[in-house]
This record gives structure tokens, sequence and C-alpha cells, in this order.
């Protein structure tokens, strides 16, 4: 309901030439709840593939989290921020081994929340500098976790170091999330817009530099219909050869009743022959 809703919120303003809309959404949204439920979906999917992996919870779906579950306590309010920054570090590297198991459809059910979500933001970014600054993270920030060299009472330095974690664990939520959304420039009427869509994970993983290298040379940029033409063709080849790629990839030796476990448990060396291929 949530993701459905962010998705009618975007459908309001694309291909809108005024800012009407824009104004009134940042006028009206709750920037906090916004960066809450990014860094609750962030939460459920990292620890929600170390439970499924640990066989905490059975399902096979790729993440899931049960209400008996000790990581449930890291959703409290009441939970410390650098202890759950610790842990948020611990399952996301996890989650990464996990993510190019993904399909398109099973990430579109998980993520389509945050994804929707950071489509608003980049939506409306443009028009607010102050909600920017809210809402889009620094590349990297530096605090240190020293008392002695804080230059105030230690009450004052735990309450900066309590913001500081709170800060980074947004920003580990969003940074994750990022690469899945991706931009592209459109003229409509005349005027240049930026269009906001989910980057599909056949592109993220299976389409090779080369092919990518291959478009930008070929592509005749004299003539704009032969352009246009030329590149829709040149990505159905790219995309069809990615989807070849991504077969050869996920192909595993281990009998297909068993290769979730097989997904979850053994390094991909372990099952899947023609990985080396693809490094």
């Amino acid at each position: 309901l949530k993701a459905s809703s962010l998705e009618m919120a975007l459908s309001l303003m694309e291909g809108r030439l005024d800012t009407k809309i824009h104004s009134t959404m940042l006028q009206n949204l709750e920037v906090e709840a916004l960066k809450r439920r990014i860094q609750f979906v962030y939460m459920y999917i990292v620890f929600g593939m170390v439970e499924v992996t640990r066989a905490q919870v059975r399902t096979d779906a790729s993440c899931g989290l049960p209400l008996s579950s000790g990581s449930c306590l890291l959703f409290l309010h009441s939970a410390e921020p650098s202890e759950l920054n610790a842990k948020m570090l611990q399952a996301q590297r996890f989650a990464e081994e996990l993510l190019e198991d993904m399909l398109d459809d099973e990430l579109d059910e998980l993520f389509s929340e945050a994804l929707n979500a950071l489509e608003l933001i980049y939506n409306l970014a443009p028009h607010s500098k102050q909600f920017e600054q809210q809402v889009i993270p620094s590349e990297k920030e530096e605090f240190d976790d020293d008392c002695a060299n804080f230059p105030g009472p230690e009450r004052e330095f735990l309450l900066a170091r309590a913001d500081y974690f709170k800060r980074d664990n947004y920003r580990l939520a969003f940074r994750f999330f990022e690469r899945f959304v991706k931009t592209i420039e459109v003229m409509l009427e005349g005027h240049l817009q930026q269009l906001h869509f989910q980057n599909p994970l056949t592109a993220m993983w299976y389409v090779t530099e080369t092919a990518k290298q291959n478009i930008l040379d070929t592509i005749p940029f004299s003539v704009p219909d032969i352009k246009a033409k030329a590149f829709i063709q040149l990505c159905m080849e790219a995309h069809s050869e990615s989807k070849h790629i991504r077969r050869l990839s996920r192909f595993s030796v281990v009998p297909t009743g068993c290769l979730k476990l097989a997904r979850r448990h053994l390094p991909d060396s372990a099952h899947r022959p023609f990985q080396i291929f693809l490094a």
C-alpha cells in the first residue's frame, strides 16, 4: 500500500511542465517519516536475508523476519544507534552476496517502497535546497569517537555520537538503494526533464562494459531519427545478450530442489561453473 501510494504521487509529477504539484508535496511531506521508511525497508531486507540464510525462518523468499527474531529489537526506537550501525554493516556485507541471485519480480516486491521513495526524493530535491539537504546524505562524514577529544561535557558527546550514528544509519540505507535508481534526460515540449526509473538487475550485473562501449561507438549522432532507432536496436541486442549471460551465470550443478540452499550456504564457485567466464 505504501509503495502504491508513492507510485501514485510519482505519477502526478511525471510529465508536468509546472511545479505546482512539487510545491504542494514539499509543503505537506513529512521528511522524517520518509527517511524512516527507507531505513525500515533496508533493515528488513538485510536482516531478513541473514535470518533466512540461518534458517531462522522457513520461506522460499530471499528474506523474511519473524517477530520472534532478536533482530526485531533493532527496529525499536530505543535501539542504540552505534550498536544498530555495527549490525547493519555486518548484515549488509552478507546481503550483498545474495543480491545477484534475486529475480526482478522479487526485487520489485521487496524494494518497491524504498525505490519509489528515492524517485520521489530525486523529483522534489531540485525544487528545494532545504529538502535536498535533509534527505540526500553527504558522501562521507567523520566523527571522532573519543570523548577526550570532544569540546564539551560527556553528555553532549553522547548526544552528538548518537546523532552521528543515526545519520550514518540512514546514509547506509540510502546508499544501498541509490544504485537501483537511474536517471535519464528527455525533451518534453521543448523543456529538458529528468525521468527516474528502477535499474533492471540484468543491466546491473550482466551488461558488459564492452556492450556499453559498442553502443557509444556505433550510434550515428548526425541524424536524430536514425540515432534513436539505432540506440533502441543496440539496446535490444545488449538486453538479449545480458539474458544469455544471466542464464550462464546462474547455471548450477546443484539439483533444482536444493538450489535455494546452495545459493544461501555455498560460495558461487562451488556450484556455478560458468561464473569464472563472467568475472
